[in-house]
């Protein structure tokens, strides 16, 4: 690890409830006209820039505002609830919060929790994904014109494309939400299912990864049991070769064992279900990876080169392209009522 990257870790750590409160407890009297903005972490360059926009076409002023990073969801609720129990000054439409939907309240587009900001998907990087927004992001950041044989072209494979993804993902994404509510610690960073999945002359091919190599023809729950089996194993001789205790992996194998007919049956009633709608299941960080591949794809076989680096950090590539990200109807009633009342 690099100086730097060392850095970058300590000052990620530092961020929490307690170290948001003593800022927010510092600056809240300085000027008693002030926004104040608490975010998990870097999607703070997409709230801060889309309230600055609204803010302006309603008022035509940009407003003085102070940002406080949390460090994640659970965060920015403690210090939620902190300021609600504290009686302040400071007007409640001056104060706003922001946390992903996760997989909570799924299904429902009601909020969780009063006077928090909470996405109608998964997460914010939802937001970057739809066709309108692959449309500006063309126009913009590589310059061919709407209208254009390449523009058309882009669009019209970017839909067809990003729906293949979603298609291919959607027992993943199930999958995903069935073993958080049933306790079973999937680490999304080593299940790592994006690597199964690569963007060749605008088509997508499978590959097996991290499972013996052999051809994958699809990603369905069959296979995703397989896997989550597979890497625990792979986890409990690991840990047993360096001695440590295995008991809780053993414990978690059996409980998956004997719940993986549940879920496999819950995922099927989903599907079946005719209100089921996978965007609001659908992870926010595999989508926007795709996004980035996609653009990579460009790049490649058109010979354009974008305004993007597309090898910088997710939230180089989230602050660059927040601009481009749309606004929910929900967002900006969220927006339109702090700055009306």
């Amino acid at each position: 690890m690099t100086k730097n990257s060392r850095a970058e870790e300590m000052r990620e750590k530092s961020k929490n409830a307690a170290s948001a409160w003593l800022d927010f407890s510092q600056r809240k009297n300085r000027n008693m006209d002030t926004y104040h903005f608490f975010f998990e972490g870097y999607d703070r360059f997409y709230y801060f820039n889309k309230f600055k926009e609204v803010h302006y076409s309603l008022l035509k002023s940009y407003p003085l505002c102070n940002q406080y990073e949390c460090g994640g969801k659970s965060e920015v609720l403690k210090i939620h609830q902190k300021i609600c129990r504290e009686e302040s000054l400071i007007p409640k439409n001056q104060l706003l919060f922001f946390i992903d939907k996760d997989y909570d309240n799924v299904g429902s587009l009601q909020p969780c929790y009063e006077g928090v900001y909470q996405t109608d998907f998964y997460s914010i990087e939802n937001f970057y994904t739809s066709s309108e927004v692959i449309k500006r992001i063309i126009e913009e950041e590589i310059g061919y014109n709407r209208g254009s044989t390449e523009f058309d072209e882009l669009v019209s494979k970017y839909k067809k494309l990003h729906q293949s993804f979603i298609d291919k993902l959607t027992d993943y994404n199930l999958f995903s939400m069935l073993c958080i509510k049933y306790g079973f610690q999937l680490k999304f960073e080593e299940f790592n299912i994006i690597n199964c999945i690569i963007i060749k002359d605008f088509s997508i091919e499978l590959i097996n990864a991290g499972i013996d190599g052999k051809p994958l023809y699809d990603i369905d729950i069959d296979y995703l049991i397989t896997r989550y089996e597979f890497q625990l194993v792979k986890k409990i001789s690991k840990l047993k070769s360096e001695g440590d205790d295995v008991s809780h992996f053993i414990d978690l194998l059996n409980l998956f064992k004997c719940k993986k007919r549940g879920i496999k049956r819950f995922i099927q009633y989903y599907k079946q279900t005719e209100s089921f709608d996978i965007n609001y299941f659908f992870r926010g960080k595999e989508d926007f990876k795709f996004l980035v591949n996609f653009l990579r794809q460009t790049e490649f076989s058109y010979g354009c080169k974008t305004n993007l680096s597309l090898n910088s950090p997710e939230k180089t590539l989230l602050s660059h392209l927040a601009k481009h990200a749309i606004t929910s109807p929900s967002l900006l009633s969220y927006f339109e009522e702090k700055i009306s009342n």
